[in-house]
């Protein structure tokens, strides 16, 4: 199960984005949801790192911007969708340089960013293949060299 969280400040936005999907049919687990970037990076704090971040970019004080400036410069591997009422060309050129993996603007086409959560579920899904066949290798070649070794003595 991938799990998510939702940031943004205008509430009516997170109880959409929590209602126009059914996220458990997706495998999703909403695990937090915050209204400013400085709440969502204390709750960051104290759970694991999502799978998915929604971001607003025009946020209170810390803009959704350098909220994901601030999530990019840490380890975490969350997939970051910004769903945001800017269109503006510098913003979605920003988003892109740090490796968002789209742009969404609202007001919310619900089948558009329905296929964008696919899409995000199923390259995940392709990576963590691909890690545990990357692992099955590696063990398959430390168990050669053993055998290799058992031989030569």
């Amino acid at each position: 199960m991938y799990t998510l969280m939702i940031i943004d400040d205008e509430v009516n936005v997170r109880t959409l984005l929590k209602n126009c999907i059914d996220w458990k049919e997706l495998g999703i687990k909403i695990v937090a949801e915050a209204g400013s970037a400085n709440e969502a990076l204390d709750k960051l704090e104290k759970i694991e790192p999502p799978d998915i971040l929604f971001v607003d970019i025009c946020m209170p004080m810390i803009n959704g911007i350098d909220f994901i400036e601030k999530i990019r410069k840490t380890n975490m591997d969350s997939d970051i969708l910004v769903i945001s009422g800017m269109n503006d060309f510098y913003c979605v050129q920003k988003c892109m340089r740090l490796n968002v993996n789209d742009y969404i603007s609202k007001p919310i086409n619900e089948d558009y960013l329905y296929e964008k959560v696919v899409k995000i579920c199923e390259k995940r899904e392709k990576s963590q293949c691909n890690e545990n066949l990357l692992n099955m290798l590696k063990n398959s070649e430390i168990h050669v060299k053993k055998k290799n070794k058992v031989i030569q003595e």
